[in-house]
């Protein structure tokens, strides 16, 4: 009867208070009264101010929802006000706005180099190469040479046997006018005709140099003004657009972190998985079982009141009966 009364206790109590109660989420509402479980408390998670109700929280759980929206910290922590990058980007850009850029003047041509440039640009104006090609002309030609060197064989052909030495030596001349003439072909004619065209490019290309030169020069007058008026305030705009661009990573940056945080760090639907198999341990494995058992002791409880009652009933009946069967035997025996 012991034992009957200690499993009735602990197996009919513990369904109603723990098994009952946790399908009907009254177990829940138990736990979230206030001081009920001292080491218990919604500030410790930092919730300042803040009810948890634990059973949305293991609703949330079991839809596998992060511990963001299952503990609703959006209420104690205010994320879109931490993470506002536009409390810091108008300081930022206000500190870029006033930034000054002093730039030293840009000289692309010193006074050294711009006084050489017009120097030879009144040099190229002075110029006149129509002299040397007129020198170069005065270069003994074929015909002169090979026509000197005929005129002395005919002179040496008058001479004749007169003075035979003197006509040797017309005629000596002649052959080496000849042979100086080969070699003025093969060696020197091609030159002059080659610097002879050189020198009529370069004299047409001569009056063009000025004109490029005044036109370097103010091309770089132009750069320079535009170096000194234009660089700092394109520095200015590259810098607005770099720091456009870099806002632009810590937007996107923030962003990312914002909805891992609240959308997929800590999803919780392990531990309402681990409760859920505490609950079939100790409901469904013990409790029931141990239920079953007292039930079982239950039934033979019931069962062996009418056993007893019908023994004593069956015990008296056959007592009466032994009684007269041995009435019987004595008078059968007289």
């Amino acid at each position: 009867m012991l034992l009957v009364l200690l499993s009735f206790l602990l197996g009919g109590n513990g369904y109603v208070l723990v098994c009952r109660s946790w399908h009907d989420r009254q177990l829940f509402q138990f736990l979230e009264t206030q001081g009920m479980i001292p080491s218990f408390n919604p500030e410790t998670l930092g919730l300042q101010g803040q009810t948890l109700n634990l059973s949305q929280v293991y609703n949330a759980c079991q839809h596998d929802a992060p511990l963001w929206s299952a503990l609703d910290l959006g209420q104690a922590v205010p994320l879109d006000e931490l993470l506002n990058l536009s409390q810091y980007t108008t300081e930022i850009r206000a500190a870029f706005a006033e930034t000054n850029l002093t730039l030293a003047p840009v000289v692309l041509l010193s006074t050294e180099q711009t006084d050489l440039l017009r120097t030879l640009g009144n040099t190229t104006r002075l110029t006149n190469l129509t002299d040397d090609r007129q020198k170069l002309s005065t270069i003994p030609s074929q015909e002169q040479l090979l026509g000197l060197a005929d005129e002395l064989d005919r002179l040496a052909n008058v001479i004749g046997t007169r003075a035979p030495d003197r006509s040797k030596e017309l005629r000596d001349e002649a052959a080496e006018l000849r042979q100086l003439d080969k070699e003025m072909e093969t060696r020197l004619r091609s030159n002059v005709r080659i610097l002879n065209e050189t020198l009529q490019r370069l004299q047409k290309t001569m009056h063009q140099v000025p004109m490029l030169v005044d036109s370097v020069l103010e091309q770089m007058k132009q750069a320079e003004v535009f170096l000194d008026t234009r660089v700092a305030a394109t520095i200015q705009n590259e810098s607005q657009l770099f720091l456009h661009r870099l806002l632009g990573f810590f937007e996107t940056y923030v962003a990312w972190a914002k909805g891992t945080l609240t959308g997929e760090l800590g999803r919780c639907r392990p531990v309402a998985q681990a409760l859920d198999s505490v609950e079939t341990i100790a409901c469904r494995y013990m409790l029931d079982s141990l239920n079953a058992f007292w039930f079982s002791l239950g039934a033979c409880t019931v069962l062996l009141l009418p056993g007893l009652i019908l023994a004593t009933r069956l015990a008296k009946f056959y007592r009466r009966m032994d009684y007269a069967d041995v009435h019987e035997n004595d008078a059968l025996e007289m």
